[in-house]
C-alpha cells in the first residue's frame, strides 16, 4: 500500500493512539458541574479529546490527543491528577491499554497491524510525579523518560 493511502486511512506509521477513560463518582448536581468544567480545563491544557458518555453515577471517555496521538505518559498523568486532585471525591480510575484510535483492536485490512505502539510504562513510582510535581519539573517529559 502506498505512503499517501496508508496516511488517508490512518495505518502503519500513521497510527494514531487513543485510551478509554472510566470514572465513577457520587457527586451532587451542583459539584458535578465544577467537576466537568475542571477535567475540560485539564483535557485543553494538555490538547486532549475526549468523546463518550455518563450518567450522574460515572463517565466512560476515549481520550485521543487533538493533533498527534496518545501515549501512556499521557494516560499515566491524567490518572495521576485526577487520583491526587483534593476537590472531588472519585470512586475509581481506570485507563485502558492503548488503542487504534480511528479503527479500535477489531480492524482488519490487507495492511498489517501497525508496529509502532508505544512501550508500556512500568517503571515509574508516586514518589517520582510527587517529586517533580513539588520542584515544578514538566512531569510529563519525565514520565517520557520512564518511557522510551
Amino acid at each position: 500500500m502506498k505512503k499517501r493511502l496508508r496516511k488517508k486511512l490512518h495505518l502503519g506509521e500513521f497510527t494514531e493512539w487513543g485510551f478509554m477513560l472510566d470514572l465513577s463518582f457520587d457527586q451532587t448536581l451542583e459539584e458535578q458541574d465544577k467537576f466537568w468544567y475542571f477535567i475540560i480545563s485539564i483535557l485543553e491544557d494538555f490538547h486532549l479529546d475526549a468523546g463518550g458518555g455518563g450518567n450522574l453515577k460515572s463517565l466512560s471517555w476515549f481520550i485521543s490527543k487533538y493533533k498527534g496521538t496518545c501515549t501512556y505518559a499521557d494516560a499515566i498523568w491524567l490518572k495521576h491528577i485526577l487520583s491526587n486532585q483534593i476537590k472531588f471525591k472519585l470512586n475509581s480510575i481506570t485507563t485502558s491499554d492503548l488503542v487504534d484510535a480511528w479503527h479500535g483492536d477489531s480492524y482488519k485490512l490487507s495492511w498489517p497491524r501497525p508496529t509502532n505502539k508505544p512501550k508500556k510504562i512500568t517503571s515509574i513510582s508516586e514518589a517520582d510525579l510527587d517529586t517533580a510535581f513539588k520542584s515544578g519539573i514538566n512531569v510529563q517529559k519525565l514520565i517520557i523518560k520512564y518511557c522510551y
